[in-house]
C-alpha cells in the first residue's frame, strides 16, 4: 500500500480504500506504513540498550591500583643489600615484597625504617643475606615492579 493524494492506495487493485479524514478513525485498523516506523522504533531501542549494555561494562571495572613512584639506590654490604630511598613516594615496607633470586629477603632488626614503617627518602632497608644476587621490589597492593 502508499499514500498518493491523500489516499492510502491498494498497491494490488490500485483502489482507494479510505479517505484522509477517515484514516484517524480507523487508525487502528489499518496498518497502512507501520512497518516503518515500528521498524526504527526497534532499531533505536536495540542501539540504546547496546550503548547502556557497554557502558556498564566499562564503567563497573575498577581501575588499575596506582604503583609508587621510587628511586633508590644499592649499595652491596657483604652478602646484604642496603637500599636507600633517593626520590620519589613514601611506600609503607608492609606493602612491599623484597625477592633476590626468587627467595623473599628480609630486612634486618636495626634498619633505619623499623621505627616508622615508611620507607621515605634518606631512610635505608637493609637487606639479609641476598648474595647480591637478583633484586627485584614488588608493590603488593598493584602487584607491580618498583
Amino acid at each position: 500500500m502508499s499514500y498518493k493524494n491523500g489516499y492510502c492506495k491498494d498497491v494490488n487493485n490500485g483502489k482507494n480504500r479510505h479517505p484522509a479524514s477517515k484514516q484517524k478513525i480507523l487508525l487502528f485498523l489499518d496498518e497502512c506504513g507501520v512497518s516503518d516506523v515500528v521498524g526504527n522504533i526497534l532499531m533505536v531501542a536495540i542501539t540504546v540498550i547496546m550503548a547502556a549494555i557497554i557502558a556498564g561494562a566499562i564503567f563497573g571495572m575498577k581501575p588499575p591500583a596506582d604503583v609508587p613512584h621510587v628511586s633508590y639506590t644499592i649499595e652491596i654490604n657483604g652478602a646484604n643489600l642496603d637500599l636507600t630511598h633517593m626520590g620519589g613516594e613514601q611506600v609503607k615496607v608492609s606493602d612491599l615484597k623484597f625477592m633476590a633470586s626468587g627467595v623473599e629477603a628480609f630486612n634486618t632488626t636495626d634498619s633505619e625504617i623499623n621505627n616508622t614503617g615508611i620507607w621515605k627518602i634518606g631512610t635505608t632497608i637493609t637487606l639479609l643475606d641476598t648474595n647480591n644476587s637478583d633484586l627485584m621490589i614488588v608493590h603488593l597492593p598493584s602487584k607491580e615492579l618498583l
